[in-house]
């Protein structure tokens, strides 16, 4: 295989993640997971509204990405709040 060129872009990526995850699912898995879902859910919105889109979620943590930093801080205030 011939490589002929390799397309470079700039991106920021944000990483929310659930705190005390662990500890939720011990106390009650089944509410945990759907506090998760909604959390996913809420992300993907926010993340939708600022340019952004979902790329991975595994487990409690949520990774986006954003062609500019800009955007990416203001989705991520927002996921905060």
């Amino acid at each position: 295989m011939v490589v002929t060129g390799v397309e470079r872009r700039s991106a920021t990526l944000v990483s929310a993640d659930a705190a005390g995850y662990s500890r939720l699912m011990a106390a009650d898995e089944l509410a945990t997971i759907e506090a998760i879902k909604g959390f996913r859910d809420a992300g993907e919105q926010i993340a939708a509204e600022h340019g952004g889109r979902l790329v991975d979620a595994p487990g409690d943590n949520l990774l986006f990405e954003f062609e500019t930093a800009g955007p990416a801080l203001e989705a991520a205030l927002r996921f905060q709040a």
